[in-house]
């Protein structure tokens, strides 16, 4: 699942290619049972100017100069793919944006719910993005132990509600708590404020180690194969890395499942707390 770094990076290398460029056409392609939000409003968007791209959480927000925007969540599997030249359209693009250029983007692998056209005053106002806590790189110290001490999970559980803080899925939150050396099944009562204040302090330099090291190759593709973006994968230190050795101590990671999610820690760097 694409999280905020790897949509970080997609919104930095379709900003980098496309703000700036005129839409030429667009093009929903599989509704299938679903409809996209402001689906009659696509056509407008049509002649604009692509002034630049924001994100919310793991949503990207296309914002276009005739006062419309264009939402797109990846959801669990989406995918994007940047082409220039000849257009090419996948079997799974749900949207095809043809840029001038002529740049083409395509949106796979998500439903058309996932999709919105809104005018510009609407965003905020847009379900997905009204339920979200603040951003998981920007969020205040303050704020950030405010919006977690309210909640009565674990810390991990915490991390992965979009309306306690945006951008953050089941890996990341497994590398924030290793860099915490919190273990992930400590509740947030137990942590307390100090704990809660530890997994504050390496939150946002974990999120944005990725970032730097470019991570988004899975998700991005045509021209994002040649970026030299970095697997998410390989950015990990203890996620997806069940019995190899921790970074830190040499321990076999461990792997704990529960109810389909899987959590990756060190017992021996992430002792559980009293």
């Amino acid at each position: 699942m694409p999280e905020l770094p790897e949509i970080e990076i997609i919104r930095q290398a379709l900003a980098e290619a496309l703000v700036g460029r005129r839409l030429e056409t667009a093009e929903l392609l599989r509704q299938g049972k679903t409809s996209m939000l402001g689906a009659d409003l696509l056509p407008h968007l049509v002649g604009q100017r692509l002034e630049r791209i924001d994100r919310f959480g793991k949503l990207l927000a296309y914002r276009f100069d005739d006062g419309l925007t264009l939402v797109v969540h990846l959801m669990l599997i989406g995918r994007v793919g940047l082409y220039e030249g000849e257009r090419k359209v996948s079997s799974q693009a749900v949207l095809h944006l043809g840029f001038e250029g002529p740049w083409h983007v395509e949106v796979m692998f998500v439903a058309a719910r996932d999709i919105a056209a809104l005018p510009n005053d609407l965003v905020a106002q847009y379900p997905p993005i009204v339920k979200l806590g603040p951003d998981a790189l920007t969020v205040s110290d303050a704020d950030f132990a405010t919006q977690v001490l309210a909640t009565r999970s674990t810390v991990k559980a915490a991390l992965l509600d979009q309306a306690v803080v945006a951008g953050i899925g089941n890996a990341y939150a497994d590398e924030i708590l290793y860099e915490a050396r919190m273990n992930p099944f400590t509740t947030v009562k137990t942590a307390g404020p100090g704990g809660v204040d530890e997994v504050y302090q390496s939150m946002a330099p974990t999120l944005q180690r990725a970032i730097d090291l470019r991570a988004g190759h899975e998700y991005l593709f045509g021209l994002g194969k040649t970026m030299g973006l970095a697997k998410k994968h390989d950015v990990m230190r203890v996620h997806n890395k069940a019995g190899e050795p921790c970074p830190t101590c040499g321990r076999p990671v461990t792997l704990v499942e529960k109810s389909g999610r899987g959590t990756f820690y060190c017992e021996h760097c992430q002792p559980e707390r009293d």
